[in-house]
């Protein structure tokens, strides 16, 4: 599991509650919910559980956001920052001449890829391209 601490059976159970959850319904189930499904005595056990599975890596939270979890998944590899790229079929040499180009397809290329690491001032200023 690449590093990461194993669960305990109950954080396991926990972590597949939550997963199933979003993958049925798109969100993560709330505090509540996890409380209620698990037959918690108090939302404060519920809230334990997530904490210790955000520590663990299992979980990452949206900042800013009502249900704001999102389980990871920990046999997948990370996720690379792609940017994608317009390829146009023909471009016109030659005489200047009117005409509209419509991109074809796209080239997705890893950002890391094309020299742009992860702490570049450019990515808290928005997009790249």
């Amino acid at each position: 599991m690449f590093g990461m601490t194993p669960l305990t059976r109950k954080q396991q159970q926990v972590w597949n509650f939550i997963a199933e959850t979003q993958q049925k319904y798109g969100i993560a189930p709330s505090i509540r919910e996890i409380k209620e499904h698990f037959d918690f005595g108090s939302t404060r056990s519920a809230f334990d559980y997530v904490e210790i599975l955000e520590k663990k890596g299992y979980l990452k939270r949206e900042p800013r956001t009502a249900r704001a979890l999102r389980a990871v998944d920990p046999a997948a590899p990370p996720a690379r920052r792609t940017v994608q790229i317009p390829v146009y079929g023909s471009i016109p040499a030659g005489v200047p001449e009117e005409r509209t180009q419509a991109p074809g397809d796209y080239l997705t290329l890893d950002l890391e890829t094309l020299g742009i690491p992860k702490s570049s001032p450019r990515s808290s200023r928005g997009p790249i391209f």
